[in-house]
């Protein structure tokens, strides 16, 4: 009997525990996946190896691949613990580790992650911002101001230049000029309007848990505004909108204060 039966005993438990070995395999790739959610006007997925292609509602995403919006464009992505990214308008976005380890290459993207998700780091080309459990904000392009918002949670800003980090929290934000070796003033940024005006915020509903995180901050900053008061966000358009950055930021340190009237105008969302 042990000969007729041992062997194909065997070769079944080897194949069994292989079955397993590939399901995890596939469940843990999956998880680091991202699906689209939201698609408007122009937007592609950048295969790695591959010509780019249209994206498609609900295609699933490869870690190491881009996606790439086009003008008056926008795009949304959602990974397995829930973490929800969303693109603006000329923005080269791709992502490693899941939703842990995203790259924005020019651009604008809203980052919001789970409390349970721990955190996520936004990479830039001279900057990375680590999340932690929050929501925030972060825009980049060539030759012009980098822009970092912390809407809830916290955020550790480091420069690639110099090593030197920042911790910003709920409400704050960096606004850094081409090839910053060092940080400046810190922001406190009136987060309803922010909210009320950003089209990364307002071109698609978001998740509920993600508007009752800021609806919390926006009544904490109501109940309790920071010393020196709040800065109008809304005179660079609330990120994505318009790249143009504050002229007060163009000339020193920022202070705080709302957007000057007589300020040129600023560049039409891409």
């Amino acid at each position: 009997m042990k000969n007729i039966f041992g062997q194909p005993s065997k070769i079944l438990t080897v194949a069994a525990a292989a079955l397993v070995l590939v399901t995890a395999i596939a469940i843990a790739a999956e998880k680091r996946d991202a699906r689209v959610t939201q698609i408007v006007h122009d937007v592609k997925v950048l295969p790695s190896g591959t010509a780019s292609r249209p994206a498609s509602i609900n295609e699933t995403v490869r870690q190491g691949s881009g996606i790439r919006t086009g003008n008056e464009s926008r795009a949304e992505l959602t990974f397995a613990d829930q973490t929800l990214t969303r693109l603006g308008a000329n923005t080269v976005f791709s992502f490693e580790e899941g939703a842990r380890n995203v790259n924005l290459t020019s651009g604008a993207i809203l980052m919001c992650v789970p409390p349970e998700a721990g955190s996520a780091r936004i990479s830039a080309p001279a900057i990375t911002a680590a999340i932690s459990g929050g929501i925030a904000m972060a825009e980049t392009h060539k030759n012009a101001w980098i822009k970092v918002i912390i809407i809830e949670g916290q955020g550790v800003v480091t420069l690639k230049s110099s090593g030197k980090t920042l911790t910003l929290t709920s409400g704050q934000m960096i606004a850094l000029p081409p090839g910053a070796k060092e940080f400046t003033k810190v922001r406190n940024i009136n987060l309803k309007k922010l909210t009320d005006k950003s089209l990364l915020i307002r071109f698609a509903k978001l998740p509920q848990w993600v508007w009752a995180l800021i609806e919390a901050e926006i009544a904490n900053q109501q109940s309790s505004p920071p010393p020196g008061g709040l800065t109008d966000p809304t005179g660079f358009d609330a990120i994505d909108q318009r790249a143009a950055t504050l002229p007060a930021m163009m000339h020193g340190t920022p202070t705080p204060r709302p957007e000057p009237s007589g300020a040129p105008p600023a560049r039409r969302s891409r």
